[in-house]
């Protein structure tokens, strides 16, 4: 008897986050929602229903880098005591990221510059990400 093996998939939800993780960053916020719909493999009601659209995506991208970064230092400082080795293990896990042929610069300042006014669209307070404090220009 032939066994059928069966992939399990992510929820649409989660391939929408995977999606728009790969793509924000490979080619900015700006990508256009056919793609990510594309990538994700659902239907554009479902990034209307999980997100509220793709600014909501782009939110929630964020928030999730935002947590893996936060583990990522949680477990960085936690493997030493003195302070002099927890920045110097800092600045090893930093040069190792950057040294990874798939870098293409900080996701957060990325998602920045592909924002045309962040305040306006929405991305920022309303969608639970800290809005930007106002710049000030020097003099």
């Amino acid at each position: 008897m032939e066994q059928t093996t069966t992939k399990t998939t992510p929820c649409q939800r989660e391939r929408l986050l995977v999606a728009g993780q790969q793509l924000f960053y490979a080619r900015g916020v700006s990508v256009r929602v056919g793609a990510l719909l594309k990538e994700a493999n659902v239907a554009r009601r479902s990034l209307y229903e999980h997100f509220g659209g793709k600014d909501g995506l782009v939110a929630a991208v964020l928030r999730r880098a935002a947590d893996e970064d936060l583990g990522w230092y949680e477990v960085a400082l936690a493997d030493a005591a003195e302070p002099r080795a927890r920045l110097l293990g800092l600045l090893d896990r930093r040069d190792e990221l950057v040294s990874n042929a798939d870098f293409r610069g900080c996701r957060y300042f990325a998602t920045d510059l592909g924002i045309a006014d962040p305040h306006k669209s929405g991305t920022c307070g309303d969608q639970g990400v800290p809005a930007a404090p106002p710049r000030t220009s020097r003099a």
